[in-house]
């Protein structure tokens, strides 16, 4: 075959393939066999042996699968290794690793080691770092309900109908759903080493609250999210400030007494100290599931009738309700994250006992700090 011809045939090696190259030359075997065998240039045999010392040490240093072909560093090689050695010591207390939680350590690391430096940790850093330490995201060891679209046109028409009536803006349209919340469970999906098999996990805590969010369609209005829970009167309570509202039922679900209540006294009074806030009539629809804790809806209006709840049509939820296009999903996260954060920060006490003592009042300022960062343009989207 002609030199030229040959050479366009060549493959690039990785450093696995290029180890393996040392390692035959010090078991005397020829360069040029080496060169055929491999299919490269006996000039890339060479550079192989020139580069004897940068390649073993990329080798030992790295965790990846064998397939990195360049020996391009990390740009802060002492930081990450800094940052991978905590990780392996937040995995031996098995305790669920997140990009965000990564992300945050990593500046923490940086602000020790370069005081008065910024530094950006972007997905891209992210993406490298997991490749260059062989981290893997595995799953710690709901169906959907059908939609009836055919009643979604003529809900519109009738909705549009009443907005009419009623002489509303986005600023009096409003969205209340309610959502459940093992709020001591932690994510079922973590970053893992590379030497981990399986993602060991702990028993999943199965203490349930319920919590309802509601906002209006411009997202200039969030009410305070309403908390559902067992006990009358939980002690973690007991001289508490609640930033939110807090109801019990037997099973800490929503029922139509909690939700007319809920909305007599509280959703009426919220709406009509914010109309007058911003100079509005004190006017208001709200949009609610089809299901039976929001019914009767004749009982759900104000004395005066310019306050008014609209039912949803039935299984129509997953397509039309705002708060289920995105907010709720996005606070329930964003309370994972915080809760696994909070875990994280205190690093000798066993994740065990860091969720026994996560109460209700630690849950209600977590959802509260959630519901606070959801970014209007959320609300909006939704």
């Amino acid at each position: 075959m002609p030199t030229k011809q040959r050479k366009s045939l060549q493959i690039r090696l990785n450093l696995h393939q290029k180890a393996e190259i040392l390692r035959k030359l010090d078991e005397v075997i020829h360069g040029n066999r080496l060169a055929l065998d491999y299919n490269v240039s006996k000039a890339a045999i060479s550079k192989i042996k020139k580069k004897r010392h940068e390649i073993l040490e990329a080798v030992a240093n790295t965790h990846e699968v064998a397939t990195k072909k360049t020996l391009h560093k990390s740009e802060y090689p002492v930081l990450e290794a800094r940052l991978y050695k905590w990780f392996l010591s937040q995995r031996q207390r098995n305790c669920a690793m997140s990009g965000p939680i990564l992300k945050a350590r990593a500046k923490l690391e940086f602000a020790k080691l370069h005081t008065g430096k910024q530094f950006h940790t972007s997905d891209g850093w992210l993406a490298n770092f997991k490749k260059r330490f062989g981290i893997r995201h595995l799953k710690i060891c709901g169906e959907s309900l059908p939609s009836d679209k055919s009643g979604i046109t003529p809900f519109i028409l009738n909705f549009r109908a009443k907005m009419n009536e009623m002489e509303i803006s986005d600023m009096q349209l409003y969205n209340a759903n309610e959502c459940g919340l093992f709020y001591r469970f932690l994510p079922d999906k973590t970053f893992v080493a590379a030497n981990e098999k399986t993602a060991p996990g702990r028993k999943i805590a199965k203490d349930r609250i319920t919590f309802m969010l509601c906002a209006n369609a411009d997202g200039s209005h969030k009410l305070k999210p309403l908390i559902i829970g067992k006990s009358a009167n939980p002690c973690c309570l007991k001289g508490f400030e609640n930033p939110l509202e807090y109801a019990n039922s037997q099973k800490s679900w929503m029922n139509s007494e909690q939700f007319f209540r809920w909305f007599h006294h509280s959703f009426i009074k919220q709406v009509r100290k914010f109309s007058a806030e911003n100079n509005l009539p004190p006017r208001a629809l709200l949009l609610i599931d089809n299901c039976t804790a929001h019914k009767p809806i004749d009982k759900l209006k104000s004395d005066d009738g310019n306050i008014a709840a609209m039912l949803l049509p039935p299984n129509v939820t997953a397509v039309l309700q705002p708060m289920d296009q995105n907010p709720i999903r996005l606070v329930k996260l964003e309370y994972r994250a915080k809760l696994l954060w909070n875990i994280v920060a205190q690093e000798n006490i066993p994740v065990e006992n860091i969720l026994k003592g996560h109460s209700i009042r630690d849950a209600i300022l977590l959802l509260k700090l959630a519901w606070d960062e959801l970014p209007r343009a959320v609300l909006i989207k939704a």
